[in-house]
């Protein structure tokens, strides 16, 4: 037997093979460390093959299922399935590529998701021979992708809810991003919002640009943790916004340059209009207080004065009255009767601020007092000023003291007659209007209601902010020393204030100022105000007085006047002490002459507690400054009869025999 054979070198074979094996190998591992497998498809016996690493990421063991098409398709979850055989059958009909996302199901029914990229496999005439692709495990990308789409979700609902518009600045190059609610909040649609830094700065109004810069610059040097101020923006419409700007330097180049910047704005517009209306009503208020509180000092000042001039002018006009007209000294009691009464008149100024002046109101028409007053007024402010008179034609009625508008005119005219420098004009107008809530939230003094309205303009000099702050103060006055007292218009503001009214003041430095008088309606008929209610009284008589002065000048001085006109004095210098003397005295007292604040007991319960056993006994009060007691407000109830302190002895005496001649006690 033979044998017969060859021999074959198949050394480039093996290397080949084993090259191969390596490779595929090398490939299985990278397909592992990548979690990305391969598939093929064979169109011609429809038969899928898989790789290893592909069948670990549709979570089975390798070769443990049978890949086939309908085994690939019924692992897809069933949301995507459709999707997925939509897009190979659309590969395969245009003969080209695809790249698609889907989530596949694991046997043990967690959810995962993957890539898949492909395309045809083509022959040389174009014909369909498979297709071929890999595809890859992207869970975690797309948990990680997720993760991020809810954090910026859950961002822009933060800023959604706060109104906060984010930016972010590129520095060196300038860019800016602004986020759509960045532009928004400033009227723009985003696409109209240049994303640069200088329309940023084109858009900062320019009272903030130096605010910018400095907190910019403290920030940049480490001075301030944060980029932070509140400044006004222009907003689409052309009005300023107030808006709180933060940022903060996040990225700085190797030089420590800051090279990015990232910020928020929040529009702040109503708090900082809330924050200056809160501001304004504190200062009203703090100013309406600081009035008050000038009045009450006011009103004790004058006062305390009132009794003191009493004592001089008494004593000046017994003087007087005891010398011969002759005498040298004559001319000296008469300077010392008229510096008293000329400081008499400062101090009913004072009370007049302080409101507590006495007055008797009366139903009556503005336009009439007004009208009287004209002349006097026209010669006041004199013959370069024209005086225009605008009176309203179907006025309501106010209640005040007539004396009080006549006091309010002179005032008001003399101020604008001194605002004046040459020629020019003063207007008094009157009206009728209604005040409302709103414009009472922004006037501290003001009531809701109707109101008879008297204005008094001039084309003067005007006012400054500072001036119109203090203009109500008594002694505050912007004249040359020796032109004013400073208490016109501090008087003006007790008036209006002691008849419920308020007054409002606008000015403009060298185009004038309007005082506005507001005055209440007062809804019922007009009472019409008659001349004196009597003649002039006789000045002597014989009946018994019952003076009560806890001041002993005063209750000395009015003693020895009463005494010298025929009346009988019973002096006492308190309440009990005229208690006393009235239980005391062994006929009728015919009148009650009592200062109101005293210790122990005020002037009007000391009048209840005689009248008890003085039925017929007539009352009349006096007072440096008119007290709650007896009136509210200074307006004296009806009955009530006093004299203001300090009085003259023919005022005194009038009074005291006007009130023995009345019908009631």
């Amino acid at each position: 037997a033979r044998m017969m054979g060859s021999h074959i070198d198949i050394t480039e074979r093996k290397e080949t093979e084993a090259i191969l094996l390596s490779s595929k190998k090398r490939l299985k591992e990278a397909q592992a460390i990548s979690q990305m497998g391969n598939f093929h498809w064979e169109a011609e016996t429809d038969h899928l093959t898989w790789s290893d690493e592909l069948f670990r990421i549709f979570g089975r063991e390798p070769g443990g299922f049978d890949a086939s098409i309908a085994n690939y398709l019924a692992a897809i979850h069933p949301d995507h399935r459709d999707r997925v055989r939509t897009t190979l059958e659309g590969a395969l009909a245009s003969k080209g590529r695809f790249d698609h996302d889907y989530r596949i199901v694991w046997p043990d029914g967690s959810v995962h998701w993957v890539q898949t990229r492909g395309g045809v496999i083509l022959d040389e005439g174009k014909n369909l021979l498979g297709l071929e692709g890999t595809c890859q495990d992207i869970t975690r990308r797309k948990e990680a992708e997720t993760a991020i789409q809810q954090s910026e979700e859950r961002l822009q609902y933060a800023l959604d809810a706060t109104r906060d518009g984010i930016w972010d600045w590129n520095i060196p190059t300038g860019e800016v991003y602004f986020s759509p609610r960045w532009a928004r909040l400033l009227g723009y649609s985003p696409e109209e919002v240049p994303q640069r830094i200088e329309f940023y700065y084109a858009i900062v109004h320019p009272e903030e640009m130096e605010l910018i810069e400095q907190v910019l610059d403290d920030h940049v040097a480490g001075r301030s943790p944060l980029k932070q101020a509140e400044i006004r923006l222009k907003t689409k419409s052309g009005e300023y916004r107030w808006f709180l700007d933060r940022g903060k330097v996040v990225t700085r180049d190797q030089n420590g340059s800051p090279s990015r910047m990232v910020g928020t704005i929040t529009d702040i517009t109503d708090r900082r209009l809330a924050e200056e209306e809160k501001a304004r009503l504190e200062a009203q208020l703090q100013q309406a207080q600081k009035m008050e509180s000038i009045g009450r000092l006011a009103g004790g000042v004058a006062h305390d004065f009132n009794n003191m001039l009493g004592v001089i002018l008494a004593n000046t006009e017994l003087a007087m009255s005891q010398l011969n007209s002759s005498e040298p000294i004559e001319g000296e009691l008469a300077e010392i009767q008229q510096a008293a009464l000329r400081s008499a008149d400062l101090t009913r100024q004072l009370l007049a601020y302080a409101r507590k002046q006495t007055v008797v109101p009366r139903v009556l028409d503005l336009n009439q007092t007004v009208t009287t007053q004209l002349k006097l007024l026209q010669r006041l402010i004199g013959e370069g000023i024209h005086l225009n008179w605008l009176p309203e034609v179907e006025l309501w009625s106010v209640r005040i003291d007539s004396s009080q508008v006549d006091q309010l005119l002179a005032n008001l005219c003399i101020n604008a007659r001194d605002a004046i420098r040459d020629v020019g004009m003063v207007t008094i107008q009157t009206s009728n209007c209604v005040i409302g809530t709103e414009f009472c939230a922004n006037n501290i003094d003001a009531v809701p209601g109707e109101y008879v309205r008297l204005t008094v303009s001039d084309t003067g000099s005007g006012m400054d902010k500072e001036t119109l702050a203090h203009i109500f103060e008594p002694f505050f006055t912007t004249k040359a020393v020796g032109e004013g007292t400073g208490l016109g218009l501090a008087t003006v503001y007790g008036a209006v204030k002691q008849n419920q009214g308020f007054i409002t003041v606008s000015s403009t430095p060298n185009l004038g100022t309007t005082f506005a008088i507001h005055l209440p309606r007062h809804v019922t008929k007009n009472q019409h105000i008659t001349g004196n209610d009597l003649d002039a009284p006789k000045l002597h008589g014989q009946e018994t007085v019952l003076l009560v002065e806890d001041e002993p000048a005063i209750l000395k001085v009015t003693t020895k006047l009463l005494q010298a006109k025929g009346y009988s004095v019973l002096g006492a210098s308190s309440p009990e002490e005229a208690v006393r003397l009235a239980r005391m005295h062994k006929g009728q007292v015919h009148m009650l002459l009592t200062d109101v604040v005293m210790p122990e007991m005020n002037g009007r319960d000391l009048a209840k507690k005689l009248t008890a056993s003085f039925a017929n006994m007539k009352c009349l009060f006096m007072s440096g400054y008119t007290s709650d007691v007896i009136a509210k407000h200074g307006v004296l109830e009806e009955g009530v009869d006093f004299i203001q302190k300090p009085f003259s002895v023919t005022a005194l005496v009038s009074a005291v025999r006007r009130v023995l001649d009345s019908g009631a006690s």
